[in-house]
């Protein structure tokens, strides 16, 4: 496996879907409770499943049976060299339209299905990766969405914000007959995700979720007041204190090349700290061994090529800079999201005065149901009400609930009295009230649907939006902070 993974060039199959790899894969082995794990994870997305059984191992093919936390069915990873793999071939959507008008006219004989279309639609936001549609009883109606079972992740993750803005939509326009409700449908293995979702939106806005099998085409309703016995992990702060501790005099040693510009942070769920440049890592620190380099870390610092090392992370930092002259060059646009965090964290209380800069954690990695997550920025206020951050620098349709997973990855943990036992924020009383949730972005940065989707968030997920000036990278400063409007909504959860 150690082979095959460090050759690059590796592409991850989970039931039949490909999971795309952006930027460099990831991978460590994990045991817990005596039973062993396969984390994997890049740019875009991490996993982590329990291995049940080796099915298959060879020199370009791996295949594992596995348990995603949540389901009861095993699963199956594919880990196939590139160029080897040979995946059916995807379902056009048109024949998914086909097929999925055929499973809810079988599934709801009752219904009348007066609408269904798979079309993007750029005024509405509405994705063409996802069916739209409308079923009707009698007086009563329902909106509802689904996505094929070949589409990527991503696509699949999308779907409750396509379901959220085409009830909206349908809301808002006069009809013969009364909105319900949302019905959700998604693949076999997608629904636990979804349900933890649900669990932050308003409980009187009415959402059936449903699994349907993508080789047998048939529906199972979800109850999602069901998750299970979600099983909730957190790094331990001391973990994160004593790499930083060991590999503080190379940190500080760089630190002096280029005061103010040079910080470092625990890679989440690695023995590792990365020495990064206004947030852009350029080098990374393991049990005394450092590499450098970007966008690749191939070459090892050494007393010998110090000089040469000192002079390119000089250059890097002004390439990286706000008064950079070439503002197109690779150090100044990557990782945008990253350089805005590490000014965030250098000056917390320009974002929220309340917070207390001394607790205020970057990267938190967070694992619930098995999945892992990377809360960007979590903090505290001066009262001890914990405090979630989701940054963006560029729109997102998606921001919203993908800010809404990690506040509820972090009420999981509040609620199980985690941060307490695994050493984060120490002497501080933490309140009991669910976390303040903060969207932090340029001003004009913020989707035109934010507000519309965060209308369906359940009272108890306080938003504060905070919006920067465009042009951030010359300095902080917040143009509007204001609590996100709530307004009602008819409807029940099912």
């Amino acid at each position: 496996m150690r082979a095959l993974l460090a050759s690059g060039g590796v592409e991850i199959i989970e039931d039949g879907r490909r999971q795309p790899v952006v930027g460099q894969l990831h991978w460590e082995m994990l045991a817990f409770g005596g039973e062993p794990r396969i984390h994997l994870w890049c740019e875009q997305w991490n996993l982590v499943r329990s291995i049940q059984q080796v099915d298959e191992l060879s020199e370009n093919r791996i295949v594992l049976s596995v348990r995603r936390f949540g389901r009861r069915t095993p699963g199956r990873i594919e880990l196939i060299a590139q160029g080897q793999a040979t995946i059916p071939r995807r379902l056009s959507r048109a024949v998914f339209l086909h097929r999925f008008r055929s499973l809810l006219e079988e599934g709801f004989p009752d219904d009348r299905l007066v609408h269904l279309v798979m079309a993007s639609d750029l005024e509405h936001s509405f994705s063409g990766a996802h069916a739209r549609g409308i079923q009707v009883r009698g007086p009563r109606g329902f909106a509802l969405v689904g996505v094929g079972g070949e589409e990527e992740s991503p696509v699949v993750d999308g779907i409750l914000t396509t379901g959220l803005l085409w009830y909206d939509w349908l809301r808002r326009r006069a009809k013969p007959w009364v909105l319900a409700g949302l019905r959700v449908f998604v693949p076999r293995g997608h629904s636990l995700g979804l349900a933890l979702r649900l669990r932050g939106l308003r409980q009187e806005l009415t959402i059936q979720l449903y699994e349907y099998d993508p080789e047998q085409w048939r529906l199972r309703p979800v109850d999602v007041r069901d998750t299970g016995n979600l099983q909730t992990e957190l790094s331990p702060l001391r973990q994160t204190q004593l790499l930083l501790e060991q590999a503080r005099s190379l940190v500080e040693r760089i630190q002096r090349l280029v005061p103010d510009a040079i910080d470092a942070a625990v890679v989440p769920g690695r023995a590792e700290v990365a020495i990064r440049v206004r947030g852009l890592e350029i080098a990374r620190w393991r049990g005394g061994q450092c590499l450098y380099g970007y966008p690749e870390r191939n070459r090892e610092l050494t007393e010998q090529n110090w000089s040469r090392f000192a002079r390119w992370v000089k250059g890097v930092a002004a390439r990286r800079h706000p008064a950079a002259r070439d503002r197109q060059n690779r150090y100044y646009r990557a990782q945008a999201e990253r350089w805005l965090e590490a000014m965030i964290l250098r000056e917390p209380t320009t974002v929220e005065a309340q917070l207390r800069p001394e607790f205020l954690y970057a990267q938190v990695p967070a694992w619930v149901g098995g999945d892992r997550g990377v809360i960007d920025l979590l903090g505290v206020t001066r009262s001890g009400r914990l405090a979630v951050f989701e940054l963006k620098v560029n729109e997102s349709l998606h921001l919203p609930l993908q800010a809404l997973d990690y506040w509820t990855t972090v009420y999981l943990h509040q609620k199980q009295d985690q941060f307490r036992r695994y050493g984060y924020f120490p002497g501080v009383e933490l309140q009991e009230k669910p976390p303040l949730l903060y969207l932090v972005a340029p001003a004009l940065r913020f989707h035109s649907t934010l507000e519309m989707i965060l209308q369906y968030f359940s009272p108890e997920v306080e938003v504060i939006c905070v919006g920067l000036r465009e042009d951030w990278r010359n300095g902080l400063r917040v143009v509007h902070r204001h609590w996100a409007t709530r307004r009602s909504v008819s409807g029940s959860r099912k």
